[in-house]
């Protein structure tokens, strides 16, 4: 239980390191679940641009924990 608690906080830091838009694209994506359309609309832009905000999220956060979660626990 300890090592969940630990591995949580690892991800919250990794998720707050993010720069604000790509904190917020992710996080109204990953907990709030909205579509990409709606978050086109939220932050007036292309769908495509927030298909790269979020493919740039993940890495970044793919990066940041990968000595955590390793190679097999993809994002």
């Amino acid at each position: 239980m300890l090592e969940n608690m630990e591995l949580a906080c690892k991800i919250k830091s990794a998720i707050n390191s993010l720069s604000e838009v790509l904190k917020t694209t992710f996080i109204l994506r990953e907990f709030e679940d909205l579509s990409y359309q709606e978050l086109a609309k939220v932050f007036q832009c292309s769908r495509g641009t927030i298909k790269s905000r979020l493919s740039r999220a993940r890495e970044e956060l793919r990066q940041k924990l990968k000595p955590y979660i390793g190679e097999k626990n993809g994002l």
